[in-house]
């Protein structure tokens, strides 16, 4: 038997409801004692509340766990205070005074915790909000993560706060006795002014951005921008329909082509994902993408982007001429061992050539397993390009070792071509660089004629820009490749550009020609 328990968010302070947020994964982690399943948490967000479908003869085997681990992060404070949309105790209704949301955080406290131990370090925190309620009355606060704490408090105005948050800053830096062992604390501390609002989960947002910049920063205190509000509420807005977008197959894929810098065959292209929202119009790839990244949803994003761009390689295919579908992959996902499985499990068998297009600073975070996900890929047949190269922190030593097919040169070196005097130099050393190791070179972001015809010059392998065409639907690709097949010389060729080309071409054989007679 299965019965659900029910529990209302509405009745609890941002605060609190981030801490249960914490509870409902340890309760799906205790569910199988007895190798029975808790059900998927139902979320009623026009209602406040949170289903827990649970096996009933489980729930006595869990449940003391739970609380227990509750307790511990609370430290025994009522987690039933002011609902949402209320004041603090009271206070914040009078006409003088109003809500504070703050974030606050130990510095260095994993360090701390594994010279002292998880008992005290937990004793600490509980030491630390307790406290944190002494100095600030009337405040409500909560353990949030294992080094941060959360609290509300009533303040008159952003000076007043300030004022208290300083008072309540040297009383946690004073010394404490936890365990037996005489501890100091440094701590930043991230502020969001309610403005007399009711108190939301967005202002716990803001204070979070505003801790992050007070340690960016190496300050106590820093108070959230109020002007920062609306782009904030904007961004958990598009946080929350992008996860929708991905799963309701709300996305666009668009291709840019990749042409041969010499034939003007088109042999591969560019996969670019595109968001058409309902509301707010195109939304810029750099935006959701970092949003994927942040949340979580940048797997499901990229299994999307594949498996699309295989449903529109086996259309291309038609054309009898192979075409290299090349997909983005983030820095976040080629240590994953299970999205690399997921890959073996679906690009090889799909029987469509494609690629992966990975940045300079994909190996920072993990350089072995990368290195060996990249080497399956590459085994299986995926063709693997560096995208934006000499963008970032180039090292040779990852050249040398990373099974590639292909650089691309970022296109801040292209568009200095023809205006920089030491850009034709660097293009030019990295295509011999690349030669020599075995690789292609594609150019991005070429946009003029006279780009191409240095790049031609220096022996770039492919070409891709606005000068070619830009990213554009499935659709619209097939058509472009239908009428490239009937137009070879679309490619604008400089005839200086052309006679250099083939005089470079005949001084090549004959010096073959010459090795070959003294052979």
């Amino acid at each position: 038997m299965r019965e659900a328990v029910v529990v209302s968010l509405r009745a609890m302070t941002p605060p609190f409801r981030l801490v249960f947020r914490s509870i409902l994964k340890r309760f799906l982690a205790l569910a199988s004692y007895d190798g029975s399943v808790v059900a998927p948490i139902h979320h009623n967000f026009v209602q406040g509340t949170t289903a827990i479908v649970a096996p009933q003869k489980a729930r006595p085997r869990f449940a003391p766990a739970v609380l227990a681990w509750f307790r511990e992060r609370v430290g025994g404070h009522r987690a039933s205070g002011v609902r949402a949309g209320h004041s603090v105790d009271g206070v914040a209704d009078r006409a003088t005074t109003r809500s504070f949301v703050a974030v606050a955080e130990i510095e260095r406290f994993a360090a701390l915790r594994r010279t002292i131990g998880y008992s005290r370090a937990s004793a600490l925190m509980l030491a630390s909000c307790a406290r944190l309620r002494t100095a600030l009355p009337g405040s409500e606060v909560a353990r949030s993560g294992r080094s941060s704490i959360e609290f509300v408090f009533p303040a008159r105005s952003v000076a007043d706060a300030r004022i208290k948050l300083m008072a309540a800053s040297g009383v946690l830096a004073q010394r404490m006795d936890v365990e037996g062992s005489e501890l100091s604390l440094s701590v930043s501390i991230g502020v969001a002014d309610s403005c007399g609002a009711p108190i939301s989960d967005e202002l716990v947002d803001l204070a979070e951005a505003a801790l992050a910049e007070a340690q960016e920063r190496h300050l106590r205190i820093v108070f959230a921008d109020p002007s920062a509000a609306n782009a904030m509420i904007g961004r958990l807005a598009l946080t929350r329909d992008l996860a929708s977008a991905i799963h309701g197959n709300a996305l666009d894929l668009h291709y840019q082509p990749k042409l041969r810098a010499r034939s003007g065959e088109i042999e591969a292209v560019e996969a670019l994902v595109r968001w058409p929202h309902p509301t707010e119009g195109m939304v810029p790839p750099d935006v959701f993408v970092r949003i994927a990244e942040e949340t979580g949803n940048i797997r499901a994003l990229t299994e999307w982007v594949i498996r699309q761009a295989i449903k529109d390689q086996q259309r291309l295919q038609a054309f009898g001429r192979p075409i290299v579908v090349h997909v983005n992959i983030s820095a976040l996902l080629l240590p994953d061992p299970d999205f690399a499985a997921w890959v073996l499990a679906n690009v090889p068998t799909a029987g469509v050539p494609m690629g992966f297009e990975i940045t300079e600073t994909a190996m920072i975070s993990d350089p072995r397993r990368a290195l060996a996900n990249l080497t399956m890929f590459a085994e299986a047949g995926i063709r693997l390009a560096i995208d934006d190269y000499g963008a970032g922190f180039s090292s040779l030593s990852y050249l040398q070792q990373l099974p590639v097919h292909e650089l691309k040169l970022d296109r801040t070196f292209v568009s200095g071509l023809t205006t920089r005097h030491r850009d034709p130099l660097l293009v030019r050393s990295t295509i011999d660089l690349a030669h020599a190791l075995g690789m292609e070179v594609t150019a991005e972001g070429v946009e003029t004629s006279e780009q191409l015809a240095l790049l031609q010059v220096m022996g770039c392998d492919q070409i891709q820009g606005y000068l070619i065409a830009r990213p554009m639907p499935i659709e619209d690709m097939i058509a472009f490749i239908a009428n490239d097949a009937h137009r070879p010389d679309m490619i604008p060729v400089f005839p200086l550009a052309e006679q250099l080309r083939r005089r470079g071409a005949a001084a090549t054989r004959q010096r073959e020609a010459s090795a070959a007679a003294r052979s």
